[in-house]
């Protein structure tokens, strides 16, 4: 099992009371595709006033691939798989 990942991160603050971050990262594992996946999130903090604050995320996620879930195969019956 292998995984490679890279990511980028911005933010920025137009005005005093918004604040906007952007992110994106790119991850490959080697089980079970060897492929790509792509993890993305935007958001945006809105603070109309001090004691309150707004956020809005747009995001999606992969689940890394893990030993146990990749490799150990259960089963309650012949033929009948757990995982």
């Amino acid at each position: 099992m292998y995984n490679y990942a890279g990511s980028l991160k911005a933010e920025v603050t137009p005005f005093k009371f918004l604040r906007l971050v952007a992110a994106v990262r790119l991850d490959r594992f080697r089980y079970p595709q060897d492929k790509n996946y792509i993890s993305y999130e935007f958001a945006a903090n809105i603070k109309p006033n001090e004691n309150h604050n707004i956020r809005l995320i747009a995001s999606r996620a992969y689940q890394g691939s893990f030993i146990f879930p990749t490799f150990v195969d259960f089963s309650v019956a012949p033929g009948i798989s757990y995982v």
